[in-house]
């Protein structure tokens, strides 16, 4: 009896190991491209549901499994979610690696007091505020102010904020600071040439930027925008990750070759480059001048 009850509790761990690989497994986003100009991107599964915008011929988007009647739901960050008509689905251009969230930059969409956790202080964050989405959208919503200040919040009350990519113009690089002070802590220094991704500023000359998966910031005046040129995948299963380092093992999304991104700047061997949802770093040396067939 004791050999039988041995060899349950020894079986268990595994079925359980086994359950959470399957599911993981299952939750693999293919990323496929848009085959057709103007397709809507819907907050919802039906043709009726708002239109978040309109998709390009090309476009990158992070394919889930799930399908409902003939719409696909597709990830845009994180923490949220889309449809688009399964039709305009193309052919697939990589697939993303299962890796925990970090945090997405958004913006208070109007003036909203919440209580802090675990401390229960009353804490209002205004419209327009810069803040960071902790926690996946319901109907309230894990928050963290650039205060530091975390704790929930209905998900009406916060919007989305795209990035501008910004790169750095000095020639001995531009320090990243924890807090917006000269004083403030150094978390590192970027190199010349750097492309992040800049989130506004705050008082005092500071600009905001989500790199390493942190939030940072640098001094606002020598970080220009940078528009994008046209590069091509040039070998196979090139990985696209969310730190300019290979130090860190931070790789969100593989992409096959002859695969079509926006390159944005060039620095110590690596570039920013995006194409849809797909955003983040690969080597300099896996992106090609010249239009590749696959």
């Amino acid at each position: 009896m004791k050999k039988v009850l041995l060899a349950l509790a020894l079986l268990i761990p595994l079925f359980f190991v086994s359950q959470m690989t399957t599911t993981h497994a299952a939750e693999g986003l293919e990323i496929r491209l848009i085959k057709a100009d103007n397709v809507p991107l819907k907050s919802a599964a039906s043709p009726s549901s708002a239109t978040i915008r309109t998709l390009k011929q090309g476009e990158a988007l992070k394919v889930t499994n799930t399908l409902i009647v003939g719409w696909r739901k597709v990830q845009l960050d994180a923490y949220t979610y889309a449809y688009v008509n399964n039709a305009y689905l193309g052919q697939q251009a990589g697939y993303t690696v299962d890796v925990p969230a970090y945090g997405k930059m958004r913006l208070a969409a109007k003036d909203t007091t919440f209580k802090t956790e675990p401390n229960k202080l009353n804490v209002t964050m205004k419209k327009n505020d810069i803040i960071v989405q902790r926690g996946e959208t319901a109907p309230s919503t894990l928050i963290e102010t650039l205060g530091g200040h975390k704790g929930y919040v209905p998900s009406a009350s916060i919007a989305t904020l795209e990035p501008t990519i910004r790169q750095v113009n000095l020639k001995a690089g531009i320090v990243v600071r924890e807090n917006p002070s000269p004083s403030a802590k150094i978390l590192y220094t970027l190199f010349p040439h750097t492309a992040v991704e800049s989130y506004g500023q705050v008082p005092g000359g500071w600009r905001v930027i989500f790199h390493r998966t942190k939030v940072g910031y640098v001094a606002a005046e020598p970080m220009v925008a940078v528009k994008p040129v046209k590069r091509w995948i040039n070998a196979a299963n090139v990985q696209v990750s969310s730190v300019d380092s290979k130090s860190v093992n931070a790789v969100t999304d593989v992409l096959y070759y002859g695969v079509e991104v926006d390159a944005y700047a060039s620095s110590n061997g690596w570039t920013y480059i995006k194409n849809g949802s797909v955003t983040g770093y690969v080597p300099t040396a896996r992106l090609s001048t010249k239009k590749l067939t696959r």
